[in-house]
């Protein structure tokens, strides 16, 4: 087989980062660098607001204890049943579909994606099919918004296959849980495929939870290009949630468009 078309395959090992809300939300739950920028925008957009790949809802809940008539969709039911857990008495709808899908019956004054979600979408057609349902839900006057990791070729190729250390973090038991992980990433079909290793102790010994993950990177020019062959006008670019403007070396593409 060849590597493109194992490439093609692989986003069955993408649900493994997911599978534990609580543990996703230990983890990440308090990092939150575009709650505030997505905040602003609702305030500049007005509502209904939908969020695609919404997860366990970090920022969707703080957008609907605002006052914003939100929606959440995400292919992942356990990380929807937590985001209803948390959201207690919001009146927030959560949806359990595929982005490249799904139907919410109604137009939408902010659509918009975040946490470097649009990489799991690892295909041109893939890419797509969920534009596709951006425009079937977005309102005339309204913005689609959404971030992505900048690629770094020279980062990319160095790290091929070497194990790093990327963070730690206390899990509700207490414990240090040390985050590590490898990569390898094709070129051709611009995905990394990720190893990610999550150690602590217990019982007198070291336990480790492997996980992957496959990422599609994608390039500032083709960004443009897909968007614009998609119907999309970007109003603005950003390379970092400071609003500094992208450079080669911004960490982020993050990008708000309008319809054309």
């Amino acid at each position: 087989m060849s590597s493109q078309n194992q490439d093609k395959h692989s986003s069955n090992n993408n649900q493994d980062e997911y599978s534990d809300p609580l543990t996703y939300d230990q983890e990440y739950g308090s990092y939150e660098p575009s709650g505030s920028f997505y905040h602003s925008l609702a305030l500049e957009a007005g509502t209904p607001i939908l969020e695609l790949a919404c997860g366990t809802g970090r920022i969707a809940i703080p957008l609907a204890k605002d006052g914003f008539d939100v929606t959440g969709v995400d292919i992942s039911k356990q990380m929807l049943d937590r985001a209803s857990q948390k959201s207690e008495n919001l009146a927030i709808t959560w949806i359990q579909a595929d982005c490249r899908s799904f139907n919410a019956e109604k137009k939408f004054r902010l659509i918009y994606m975040t946490g470097n979600s649009f990489q799991a979408f690892l295909t041109r057609e893939d890419q797509e099919l969920m534009l596709t349902q951006v425009k079937n839900h977005l309102h005339l006057d309204g913005f689609f918004a959404f971030d992505t990791r900048n690629p770094d070729l020279a980062e990319l190729a160095s790290n091929q296959n070497k194990e790093e250390y990327w963070h730690s973090y206390v899990d509700s038991q207490g414990r240090t849980v040390n985050v590590s992980g490898l990569l390898t990433y094709n070129p051709i079909s611009q995905i990394a495929h990720y190893i990610t290793h999550r150690r602590w102790k217990g019982a007198g010994k070291e336990i480790t939870n492997t996980s992957h993950i496959d990422l599609r990177y994608i390039f500032p020019q083709e960004m443009e290009a897909l968007l614009y062959h998609n119907g999309f006008n970007i109003i603005r670019c950003y390379g970092n949630w400071d609003l500094s403007p992208l450079t080669p070396k911004s960490p982020s593409m993050i990008y708000v468009c309008k319809l054309r």
